[in-house]
């Protein structure tokens, strides 16, 4: 998977005067010291050459990767300021809420900042937003449009050279198929956790690829044959051939014959609940959430997250606090619907969740020892996420059994 950052990027310097050099540094809330950039490449004709920039006016914490490797050290792939996106008119949570109803927010198309490398400590990290405030500071040299060209294909490469490192690490660890429809029975958590590796990146060269060709006009078979879906790819063209010759059979779709999803009345309470949005989620992932957001929202409230402050420790455990919460979804949502769900997938994704627990309660002792926080509601986090992480492990012990 990509490393993605938007809302927890504080903000960023990069320099890009010195051709096929990229350096800079980009602040994470969370961190103390920035991350340090040292990539080959160029930006795109709009930044090249040119000291850039940017800042969050707005930093919140949230589920994206801040724990990079302090050094970043590989190649650059997109670099521009000027990325074409739809942007709405109305805060994000009104816009979703909208969605929900049915109704259609008004948007309008906005320059986004699009930054992208390939390191070899992280793999593909991307910074990407069209509500950072940006700046070109100053510029030595500016790109033609040959040299330009070649800078493209330069990104390009790139971009297949760590596609290819995705594909060669899924085969090295996959001599047989993980599933033949000679196989019985579900597969056990083990086999999932592989299921999952693998899912992650395929999931990674696939998102890459829409990106890539998201405004060729045969992306989707395009994509599709890169993917090695060439069957689908030949379902593609065949139905664009039929479309341009006018062979297509009108249809509609009535999204009323539909029943729309609901979570089963007799598992209420103990498989879901409905949040304060009306949406059913599992009480355990709930808790989870509930128990992080709250000691984030009295910490923003006393001014501990505040730009500048210096307790990394404190933004880290809380990240990471969410990171659990964000497992437990994954693992857990489905149990509203339907309890006989596959009892290895189940645990595989409930794995997931403790090394962030993990890592929650290694900053846990920081930010005891730094006293940033009055003890007594210190503890009392502890003791409420110790008490989650019995029931995940109880929740794994049980789903083993009904194997």
């Amino acid at each position: 998977m990509a490393w993605r950052l938007r809302s927890s990027v504080v903000r960023g310097e990069i320099d890009n005067r010195v051709k096929g050099q990229i350096v800079g540094k980009i602040w994470l809330l969370g961190r103390k010291d920035p991350v340090v950039l040292n990539l080959e490449g160029n930006g795109y004709r709009d930044v090249a050459g040119s000291l850039f920039v940017f800042k969050n006016p707005d930093p919140q914490p949230a589920d994206e990767h801040v724990d990079l490797f302090p050094e970043q050290v590989g190649s650059v792939g997109d670099y521009t300021a000027s990325r074409k996106v739809r942007a709405f008119d109305v805060p994000m949570d009104q816009a979703l809420s909208m969605i929900r109803r049915g109704e259609k927010p008004a948007e309008h198309w906005a320059n986004s900042l699009y930054l992208e490398w390939f390191s070899t400590r992280n793999g593909r990290v991307v910074i990407e937003s069209h509500d950072y405030e940006t700046k070109i500071v100053d510029t030595v040299w500016s790109l033609d449009e040959q040299s330009e060209a070649e800078q493209l294909q330069k990104n390009a490469e790139s971009m297949l050279g760590f596609m290819q490192r995705l594909g060669e690490a899924v085969e090295q660890e996959n001599d047989e198929p993980l599933w033949t429809p000679e196989d019985d029975g579900p597969l056990d958590e083990f086999e999932w956790e592989r299921f999952m590796k693998e899912a992650d990146a395929r999931t990674e060269k696939y998102g890459r690829l829409l990106e890539k060709y998201i405004d060729h006009p045969d992306r989707d078979q395009i994509v599709a044959r890169e993917m090695g879906w060439d069957t689908l790819a030949d379902d593609l063209s065949a139905y664009d051939e039929a479309e341009l010759n006018g062979e297509l059979e009108p249809f509609s779709f009535v999204d009323d014959d539909l029943d729309e999803l609901q979570p089963n009345p007799q598992t209420e309470g103990v498989d879901w609940i409905l949040d304060e949005f009306g949406y059913p989620v599992h009480p355990l992932q709930h808790r989870a959430s509930e128990i992080v957001m709250t000691l984030w929202h009295e910490c923003k409230d006393d001014g501990l997250l505040a730009e500048g402050a210096e307790n990394e420790a404190l933004h880290e455990m809380l990240f990471n606090g969410q990171c659990v919460g964000a497992k437990l979804a994954g693992a857990l949502g489905g149990l509203a619907y339907d309890r006989m769900v596959d009892g290895g997938f189940v645990v595989a994704y409930l794995k997931r969740s403790l090394p962030y627990f993990d890592k929650m309660m290694n900053c846990f002792e920081q930010v005891k020892k730094e006293g940033l926080i009055n003890i007594e509601r210190l503890h009392r986090f502890s003791v409420d996420m110790f008490a989650i992480r019995a029931e995940i492990v109880q929740l794994m012990e049980q789903f083993r059994s009904e194997m």
